[in-house]
């Protein structure tokens, strides 16, 4: 069985996306191998989760635990829209650091997914479950929780409510002051800012805030294309003598 790997061992590049309809025995063994490899971890470690870059495996597949022993694999997962702001607080088993750190999530997600058979489909996931597949999709986009989220002191749970706030506040501020630093990043660079846009119009469209038009279009083969400009200038030609020009 194949280990855990620490933080520092995991690839920080983005997993591949898997290929599912595919030919080649050795793919389809090799996923199906890492989805059984993953349930077996999450059952002898008892899990709520795992994803295959966390055992090196650096392939976009992941598996969640519901319940007490009810395991789905999903392959190529991508959350397509999101609800909900809260702070969790998460562990992360890859770390091995043995803090905690309050994380941003949303509390609702919803994700489009390959099954292992190639058939796409589509799930809505709430409360916890929302919060382990952020999670497992940071992994998956080689995200640690330590980089985003806030390290809780040992004496977190006994501090007043407003030395608690005080220190969310910080973090707040903290978060805020990155997405500026970015947002000039993004907004310097062409490219980045084409790829910002099309994923604010692919949200918008998602959450039913753009309707997109069904439009008929023509195909005009060359010849038609050549008849069509000589009506047209033929057209302006008698538009200019009527009028005298």
């Amino acid at each position: 069985m194949k280990e855990i790997l620490t933080a520092d061992q995991m690839p920080y590049t983005p997993g591949e996306v898997v290929e599912v309809n595919t030919r080649d025995k050795k793919l389809n063994k090799l996923m199906r191998d890492t989805i059984v490899e993953l349930k077996n971890i999450i059952r002898e470690k008892n899990l709520d989760g795992l994803t295959a870059c966390q055992i090196g495996i650096n392939e976009r597949i992941m598996v969640l635990k519901f319940g007490d022993n009810e395991l789905q694999s999903y392959i190529n997962p991508v959350v397509t829209s999101m609800d909900g702001f809260c702070l969790n607080r998460e562990t992360c088993i890859n770390l091995n650091d043995g803090k905690t750190y309050l994380v941003p999530r949303n509390q609702k997600i919803v994700m489009v997914y390959e099954t292992p058979l190639g058939a796409i489909q589509q799930a809505t996931f709430v409360g916890k479950a929302a919060h382990v597949v952020q999670h497992l999709i940071w992994h998956m986009d080689g995200l640690f929780i330590d980089e985003v989220g806030l390290e809780l002191p040992d004496d977190w749970d006994t501090l007043s409510d407003e030395d608690q706030e005080e220190i969310l506040k910080e973090y707040y501020e903290s978060i805020d002051i990155a997405k500026a630093q970015i947002n000039d990043e993004i907004n310097n660079s062409e490219e980045a800012l084409k790829l910002k846009n099309a994923i604010e119009f692919e949200q918008a469209v998602n959450k039913g805030e753009i309707k997109l038009r069904n439009e008929k279009f023509k195909i005009i083969s060359t010849s038609e294309e050549k008849e069509e400009n000589i009506d047209e200038s033929n057209s302006v030609q008698e538009g200019n003598e009527s009028t005298g020009e």
